[in-house]
């Protein structure tokens, strides 16, 4: 999927994508509280929450909650708030692969 208007980058080799693109690509509704920084993501039965500049995440089924934590702290750059996409993908439990020969990366 090409990503538009907004590049990817690495950081320290992590691979930052911008948040709401990706949360939408895999089909979660994604809400934004601006007095708290704060973004929400929903897909099935798992929400995903998380501040802006910080490296904490909640994570929730709706039986047990969680906190884990990312690689980098969630940022925002261009206007697009930016997180590792291997950590995010994973937690919808999707896999990430990487294609040295094509440079390239797959959500599966």
């Amino acid at each position: 999927v090409f990503i538009p208007d907004t590049d990817i980058y690495i950081d320290d080799g992590v691979t930052m994508v911008p948040m709401r693109f990706i949360f939408e690509k895999m089909g979660a509704q994604v809400s934004w509280n601006g007095d708290s920084r704060t973004v929400t993501a929903v897909k099935d039965d798992k929400t995903i929450s998380f501040a802006i500049g910080s490296d904490v995440i909640s994570v929730s089924d709706g039986l047990y909650e969680e906190t884990v934590n990312s690689e980098r702290d969630i940022v925002i750059s261009n206007d697009r708030t930016m997180i590792p996409l291997r950590l995010i993908a994973q937690l919808f439990g999707y896999d990430v692969e990487w294609s040295e020969e094509g440079q390239y990366i797959s959500i599966v």
